[in-house]
């Protein structure tokens, strides 16, 4: 028979955990509840850097259906104006230019190399996110005025609620014939060659991989236009990838299916770097001008990023100036804040064990856990467990080995 509780003597609170306790036969309910805790508090930072990513993808949304109210509310104008979309494209550009700013302290280096006018190839890395792009083309439209055109795998456009976004921001889809119209059009045209693949299976230590891609170049050589390469520091700390796991592996060359989960999303320091254009030159084969791309891309890749890249360093890059690897740097410099403040979190590091091993040693205990009644049977347990510990305690204080205090006597 299991004893009720008087209802006079406890709260309704305790009361109720009483009778959970009892009814579950739980013999500590508040040390299963410690336990859910720290489970919570182990997994919540695995958590974060998987919902991290997601932010991005609803910010995309959020700029989709900023677009579907835009073009309700000026479906009036559609038919007289031919510039329905640049406030739009404007407003989209303002407010990832502002979250590169805030988020990233977003850069970029040689944009007066990017013309006025006329076609150009911008060929990229590509991270496990293309966020990078997305500020570089904030930029672009924000301080040059000019809309760039993108290549983007078809996967893209079979996502749903993407293809106003597409059409929006002139993203193709690759064939030969329409970059080239493009290109021949005036426009600029982005086409990573590396795509998905790049996204899925590169890592931190930033392998370009492009196998023998060539029909960027070969969209270059008809169009007559010169190639720009562009890469973008710490690119692979902002978001990472587990394409390299073998089932995510297998799914993506079977079936082309780019479900490898990306997780990240910390605030490093994003700076892209523009190189030197390529000119055009008829001598070149698409081959030799792929070759040269890749090379192009690869010394930005050398020169302003840390292999392999770090995840702490690119968020300490966030307080320190632009200090970039250089080639004939054979080891990496150290930056002078992280000299800084290396030592005091040492000391601090120090301070805590110092102050854990003074408790250890004081035999400081932890407070006792809260008390809930029992039944009978469970407390004629205690009350003989009690008897046998008082009986124990008048042992040790009659004994003259222990001088205990007269309180604990």
């Amino acid at each position: 028979m299991l004893s009720t509780p008087d209802m006079t003597d406890l709260g309704s609170g305790s009361y109720l955990s009483c009778l959970w306790e009892e009814w579950l036969g739980l013999d500590d309910l508040q040390g299963y509840l410690s336990y859910l805790d720290y489970l919570l508090w182990v997994f919540t930072p695995l958590a974060v850097v998987f919902i991290l990513p997601g932010f991005i993808l609803l910010f995309v949304y959020l700029s989709i259906l900023f677009l579907h109210v835009y073009k309700r509310k000026n479906q009036l104008r559609e038919a007289y104006s031919n510039n329905l979309w640049d406030g739009a494209r404007k407003t989209l550009a303002t407010l990832w230019d502002g979250h590169g700013k805030i988020w990233h302290g977003y850069e970029i280096h040689g944009l007066e190399k990017i013309p006025d006018k006329g076609p150009a190839v911008i060929v990229y890395y590509h991270g496990a996110i293309p966020i990078d792009y997305y500020y570089f083309l904030a930029k672009v439209i924000l301080q040059k005025g000019r809309m760039c055109h993108a290549v983007a795998d078809h996967f893209v456009f079979k996502v749903p609620g993407f293809r106003l976004l597409l059409e929006v921001f002139s993203v193709l889809h690759g064939p030969r014939e329409e970059c080239v119209r493009a290109l021949q059009a005036g426009h600029l045209l982005a086409i990573s060659p590396g795509g998905l693949r790049e996204a899925l299976f590169s890592d931190e230590t930033y392998p370009l991989l492009w196998g023998r891609r060539q029909g960027f170049a070969q969209v270059a050589l008809d169009s007559r236009a010169p190639i720009i390469p562009m890469f973008t520091q710490n690119l692979r700390e902002g978001f990472r990838s587990l394409g390299n796991l073998r089932p995510y592996r297998w799914l993506y060359e079977r079936f082309r299916l780019p479900v490898a989960p990306v997780y990240g999303g910390f605030p490093v320091k994003f700076r892209t770097y523009l190189g030197d254009p390529i000119p055009y030159d008829p001598n070149l084969t698409a081959a030799e001008l792929a070759d040269k791309a890749q090379q192009a891309v690869q010394d930005l890749i050398d020169r302003h990023q840390r292999i392999p890249g770090n995840v702490l360093q690119a968020l300490l890059e966030r307080f320190s100036p632009d200090t970039n690897k250089t080639e004939d740097a054979e080891e990496p410099a150290i930056q002078p804040n992280f000299a800084e403040i290396f030592p005091v979190l040492c000391e601090i590091l120090l301070s805590v064990l110092a102050l854990w091993h003074t408790f250890t040693a004081a035999g400081v205990s932890l407070p006792k856990q809260r008390q809930y009644p029992i039944s009978a049977s469970r407390g004629r347990q205690g009350e003989r467990r009690g008897a046998s510990q008082q009986s124990l305690l008048r042992n040790a204080c009659s004994s003259p080995q222990w001088l205990p205090s007269p309180q604990l006597c």
